[in-house]
């Protein structure tokens, strides 16, 4: 059984219902395999399955098994073709109690008219048996309004029914056994007689004699007579001769349950006897109304470690991995491990994954951080797959890792010196061989040296190509204008930019016509957002959405950020930055045309305009998407990409509220890969700028990283980066005065409403403020904000996995 922040149900088919007492209804029906729908005869409404698994195909039993009678949820089902581990997600609240049943009807569906063989785990307890007692065995069953069947019990002559018309009040109880249930009895035909009931524990094939199985009984009890004065009913209840339950007396037509104090060990092939006996001052035999009996199914295997579930569970998302069994526990039970995984899974501690192999599965950007929050990892193989950038150095900080296969990848740059180190002196089995830019010897600078100077050729030639391509546009394009101010404007704007940073070249392919722009955007008729530079459509181009950013032309800056956005836009690819759809250079339209993200900016959400309420780990989850798509521009582009802009308006949402980065037009390339900083015009944000580049005018990676820190500051305490109404404007003074103050916990967002972690939270205050240091050296590199970010995520996962926790504690209604 996998339990961790949801309960995993095995299915193969049928129908599952899902029971929380503290839901008005009381509970919800999955149609498995069809569509939802209310059927009026138990006025009862289904839901579609598909919103609690992903996996297995929807089919519908064979046309000779449907018969009138059927109902409609058991005409459909869902089969599991692939994968050894299929499991339906619930989310539970620890503390609850929940009635789980589940339907299967085989119905031939595949025309094979074999009945298949499968394991169901669903969590803690199976019902054995539900009786009804005191209804006769020729009544039919009684389905209560939580579709549980109580089946009539089969009694003889020692014992005789009883029942009443009057209804028996069941609502004081969670429990909520059917009225009609209770509204009948069974009491010895003797007075004087005890009521004695017998339940042969089989002993199924799969268990071994001496394995002890434990079971959980519920017993119903309401006095059914309105009994005279003289008249007492009270009896205990014995359990193989031992007192299960002291003595007590039915309350009249009001439903009681006992069912002991703990649940009760038994051995297959043992028989549990119970016997009601009454007390000495009874006048009245003991009498029961109806009963459930529970085999409860021990968790197979402990939990696997929360940081480890968290990890593995980001990179799945991180490389959107389709795997099939990566579902439930990743390491328990051993027999359903996740396919690539090892795990160590002894007796006596938390299994925690040893082993990470996800070689050939056609992985894309950089290696993920999330690796490193695997503490235990020994073996990591992620050979022959398309992963680019630089080999972090936190591998090197992984103190169990012993062998690395990074083989047949796109790695660039040198291999970390720790790395190295730890390979030469035999700690370490490292394989990175077919990576055809990666310097494997950690001595490559000559070649590196030759490489920057035929760059500086290759970059000089682009140079003269461009400035050659642009008189020529000039030339054709004073030929067709002969307006005197176009001229001027055209000339304004070649003037501001006579060394373009990017091949104006622009390819064809991606171009459209201002025609097709107009005609995209319905003629421009929605705007969904307005920047310093021009104004933002929505538009729809082939059926797809798109943001169209017509870029005002009387702008002195327009050109340069059109230039410097598609350049940049051309030649970056990474899930968290913005993708470009096309753009068009006509002379009355320079125009910018996005992928759309449905959820708009992170500004709009975070002021509470969007009502979409961001939890501590949403926000959290956008911090490290940010955080990986400038990892990407720092360390995953040769040469290295600044952003220089920085801030919640260019954070953008798509419809799963995965963060990307947008806004390109101020951003600039290091010169080279080893540069570590370009002089530059000021230009950028007022509250996000880097005090140190604002004062030295040198740009560098850095500068992003007190920009994020300044966002990461405003997802914690929700306030603006610059607010004239506070004593200090500025967000990064505000926030450092306080922590100086020891006043940490007043800058927290008082919506998150103490929902978060703690340690979680502060150590992402803390590393927001080591993110806006002053000195910039003293910064963190954003790879290992990154790494810290999701250490904080980690922490917030444990303590919704920890609310959600479902352990024996959960016991049926």
């Amino acid at each position: 059984m996998n339990f961790g922040d949801y309960l995993l149900v095995v299915l193969l088919l049928g129908v599952a219902l899902v029971q929380g007492q503290n839901e008005s209804q009381g509970f919800i029906s999955v149609n498995c395999g069809g569509a939802g729908y209310y059927e009026s005869t138990t006025g009862v409404t289904y839901s579609p399955d598909d919103i609690y698994i992903y996996t297995g195909v929807a089919r519908n039993i064979s046309h000779d098994d449907q018969k009138p009678s059927l109902p409609q949820h058991l005409s459909t089902l869902r089969s599991f073709p692939d994968g050894n581990n299929n499991c339906y997600q619930f989310i539970l609240t620890k503390g609850e109690r929940y009635l789980i049943r589940a339907e299967f009807l085989y119905g031939n569906y595949d025309g094979l008219d074999n009945f298949p063989v499968f394991d169901v785990s669903i969590g803690v307890l199976e019902t054995m048996f539900r009786y009804d007692y005191g209804a006769t065995p020729s009544d039919a069953n009684v389905q209560d309004r939580l579709g549980r069947h109580w089946v009539p019990y089969d009694f003889d002559s020692s014992l005789t029914p009883i029942h009443t018309k009057d209804v028996v009040n069941t609502s004081l109880i969670v429990e909520d056994p059917p009225e009609a249930s209770m509204e009948t009895a069974l009491i010895p035909t003797r007075t004087d007689d005890v009521m004695s009931l017998s339940f042969e524990m089989k002993k199924p094939t799969r268990y071994d004699d001496d394995d002890k199985r434990f079971v959980q009984v519920y017993m119903y009890f309401a006095e059914l007579y309105d009994l005279k004065d003289g008249e007492t009913r009270e009896f205990k209840i014995l359990k193989n001769e031992v007192i299960w339950q002291e003595p007590f007396s039915p309350t009249y037509l009001e439903a009681r349950v006992e069912y002991g104090k703990s649940t009760l060990p038994v051995l297959p092939g043992e028989t549990l006897e119970f016997v009601l006996e009454k007390t000495q001052r009874s006048t009245l035999p003991p009498l029961i109304n109806a009963l459930e009996f529970y085999l409860l199914h021990e968790f197979s295997g402990k939990h696997t470690a929360a940081e480890d579930v968290t990890a593995v569970r980001n990179i799945k998302t991180y490389y959107r991995l389709n795997k099939p069994n990566w579902q439930g526990d990743p390491c328990s039970p051993p027999i359903y491990m996740w396919d690539g995984l090892k795990c160590d899974n002894d007796l006596y501690s938390i299994p925690t994954i040893t082993s990470l192999n996800l070689s050939s599965n056609k992985l894309e950007g950089l290696l993920t951080p999330n690796i490193f929050n695997i503490r235990k990892l020994a073996v990591l193989d992620l050979s022959n797959n398309n992963l680019t950038g630089t080999i972090p150095g936190f591998l090197s900080q992984m103190h169990e890792l012993k062998i690395i296969n990074l083989r047949g990848n796109k790695f660039h740059g040198t291999i970390p010196q720790g790395l190295l180190a730890k390979s030469n002196e035999g700690l370490l089995q490292l394989s990175v061989e077919d990576n055809p830019s990666l310097c494997v010897t950690g001595h490559c600078n000559h070649d590196d040296s030759n490489n920057h100077l035929l760059a500086i050729i290759f970059a000089s030639l682009a140079s003269i190509v461009v400035l050659v391509s642009a008189i020529a546009g000039i030339v054709v394009f004073l030929k067709k204008r002969k307006n005197g101010q176009a001229i001027r404007n055209a000339a304004s704007n070649i003037e501001l930019n006579p060394n373009p940073p990017y091949n104006s070249n622009l390819p064809m392919k991606l171009e459209l016509s201002y025609a097709e722009v107009e005609r995209s955007t319905n003629k421009f008729a929605r705007i969904i957002g307005r920047g310093g530079c021009g104004i933002v459509y929505h538009g729809v181009l082939e059926s797809q959405q798109v943001a169209v950013k017509l870029l005002d032309k009387s702008s002195r800056d327009a050109y340069n950020q059109f230039i410097a956005e598609v350049g940049i836009l051309l030649r970056v690819h990474h899930r968290n930055l913005v993708k470009l759809i096309g753009y068009c250079r006509e002379a009355d339209c320079m125009a910018l045309i996005y992928e759309f993200m449905v959820n708009g900016d992170l500004k709009n959400h975070l002021s509470g305009k969007s009502g979409h309420f961001l939890s501590w780990e949403t926000r959290l989850k956008i911090a490290i998407q940010v955080a990986h798509g400038l990892e990407y521009l720092h360390h995953g582009c040769n040469p290295p990409i600044i952003h220089r802009d920085v801030k919640i308006r260019n954070i953008l949402l798509d419809e799963n509220f995965e963060a990307k980065l947008g806004d390109f037009g101020l951003s600039k390339s290091l010169p080279t890969d080893e540069a570590t900083h370009v002089s530059t015009v000021l230009a950028g944000t007022h509250g996000y700028m880097d005090p140190a580049y604002l004062t030295s005018s040198r740009l560098t990676d850095k500068s992003d990283v007190y920009s994020f820190g300044i966002v990461l500051l405003e997802l914690i305490t929700n306030q603006n980066a610059n607010d004239e109404s506070r004593e200090r404007p500025l967000i990064a003074d505000w926030a450092n005065s306080m922590v100086v103050k020891g006043a940490t916990s007043n800058i927290i967002d008082p919506k998150l409403d103490g929902q978060f972690d703690t340690k979680s939270l502060h150590d992402a205050i803390d590393l927001a403020i080591a993110c806006i240091n002053e000195v910039s050296g003293n910064r963190p590199g954003i790879d290992r904000v990154a790494l810290r970010l999701n250490d904080c995520l980690a922490l917030e996962m444990a303590r919704i996995q920890q609310d959600y926790w479902t352990q024996s504690s959960i016991m049926p209604r």
